[in-house]
């Protein structure tokens, strides 16, 4: 996966956020010259350590037996930067 394609590159206020090292607001981005980057980005819960991933299914298991719904969306990246 890479942020900078020649083929395809990216909107200027992608490129300004990479600039100024919010890589992951890449993901976030509405820019339809950037969907092809983040469509063939790697998920974010692909990158979690053993641990975090057992905390994550932990607090899951927690939101379900409390009836908390959730949708998991692994382009979210709100407050990651």
């Amino acid at each position: 996966w890479m942020l900078q394609n020649p083929d395809n590159p990216l909107s200027f206020d992608t490129f300004s956020r990479i600039k100024e090292g919010r890589v992951l607001r890449v993901l976030d981005s509405k820019a339809p010259e950037d969907q092809a980057c983040i469509n063939g980005a790697p998920s974010v819960q692909d990158s979690l350590s053993t641990e975090s991933r057992e905390r994550f299914h932990a607090l899951c298991e927690l939101l379900q037996q409390l009836g908390i719904s959730y949708i998991l969306d692994n382009r979210l990246v709100r407050g990651l930067d």
